[in-house]
């Protein structure tokens, strides 16, 4: 049996790494063992520590594929449940179930983690294409020419590190077609020309004058005020009434808040390219985007009251809300369009009074955010 698994993680050996085809070799090297069983008495071998999912693979790695969860000596339990030795195990399945990169966090043999790698790596390969997709077809729309160039530029205004990063983004909706197609021209009128609003991930500012420009490459430390090109970084998601500190970098005004890792960085490395008194919109017509994380109690109607306290402020407005449950708890993700950080403080002290609600949050990189199943 041992040399069987064996030869299977052999034969995947392409779509895998030789440390990590290493490491499940290892893995497969158990000292000891529990016995389970299937409803028809077959007797399955597994590490101790195995659950519900690593039975479902030793099956067979379709039914692990889209496995839901199980009854255990006719108990129902999550995927995650760890097994004992002698128990009945029936797997339950779901058509519309997919691997996730939960599973790899409590999965412990080597079949199901080598499973599990290799089809995030095929989902986030095609994520990744279809991403490639759109940036291509609103190139196209918009008359550009695909350049390395292009691209490097995008990237920059954009805050990501890797063009993965913004196929990925696109994908999963994390950056909207509007705001890239403004980081592919360089959309420098913002809401003080009688334009379209710049939208949330840029902060308004005036027209520039020939005194500004001057400003612009005044030494480090000198106020630069009304400047045009203002790009709010997406690593950090500052919103006005955080501390914040800007660069000059490429032409263009960045805002991090003090705090980010990369305004650290960046502090050390280009302090001649701090810029201070950031132009901030003063109005409470533009909006930012904030996210919020939630964790509690799965009670009943939670995220219907979470829902019912943002409708009733006026100066904050959902973009979206995502929950996720698991052995009667939940997190939530919320995306917000919020003017400064006095709403949102408000907004998250009143979520926190809900009853069920243990922890209430700020999400500062946005672009990470996974999206969790929905609740309801």
């Amino acid at each position: 049996k041992w040399l069987v698994d064996i030869r299977e993680m052999l034969e995947r050996a392409d779509s895998t790494g030789p440390l990590e085809l290493l490491d499940n070799i290892k893995l497969s090297l158990f000292t000891k063992e529990i016995h389970v069983y299937t409803p028809k008495g077959d007797k399955k071998i597994l590490p101790k520590g195995a659950c519900v999912l690593d039975s479902a693979y030793a099956i067979h790695s379709e039914l692990g594929d889209r496995c839901i969860g199980a009854k255990v000596n006719n108990n129902l339990e999550p995927v995650s449940h760890p097994l004992q030795d002698g128990d009945r195990v029936e797997i339950l399945t779901g058509e519309k179930q997919v691997p996730n990169a939960e599973w790899v966090k409590f999965i412990v043999t080597a079949k199901a983690r080598q499973h599990i790698m290799a089809a995030l790596r095929e989902e986030r390969k095609e994520q990744t294409r279809q991403g490639l997709q759109i940036y291509e077809d609103l190139l196209q729309k918009n008359n550009l020419v695909p350049t390395q160039g292009q691209l490097d530029r995008t990237l920059h205004r954009l805050g990501l590190t890797d063009k993965d990063a913004l196929y990925l983004a696109l994908y999963k909706q994390q950056i909207s077609q509007e705001q890239l197609r403004k980081a592919l021209i360089g959309n420098r009128l913002m809401r003080y020309f009688g334009l379209q609003s710049a939208g949330p991930r840029e902060a308004v500012a005036k027209p520039t004058t020939d005194e500004n420009r001057e400003q612009k490459n005044a030494p480090a430390g000198q106020d630069v005020k009304n400047d045009p090109t203002v790009v709010i970084a997406t690593d950090c998601n500052p919103i006005p009434g955080d501390t914040v500190v800007a660069f000059d970098i490429n032409g263009e005004t960045v805002v991090h808040k003090r705090t980010c890792k990369e305004a650290i960085r960046l502090m050390a490395s280009r302090g001649h390219r701090i810029i201070t008194n950031v132009p901030w919109a003063k109005s409470n017509v533009e909006s930012f985007l904030a996210a919020v994380h939630l964790r509690g109690i799965d009670n009943i109607g939670i995220a219907s009251e979470v829902t019912r306290v943002i409708s009733k402020e006026s100066n904050v407005n959902m973009r979206s809300i995502r929950f996720d449950t698991r052995d009667g708890l939940f997190d939530g993700t919320i995306l917000l369009d919020v003017h400064n950080t006095t709403d949102l403080n408000n907004l998250m002290a009143k979520i926190a009074t809900l009853s069920g609600v243990k922890k209430v949050t700020r999400i500062e990189n946005i672009e990470t955010t996974e999206n969790p199943s929905r609740k309801q």
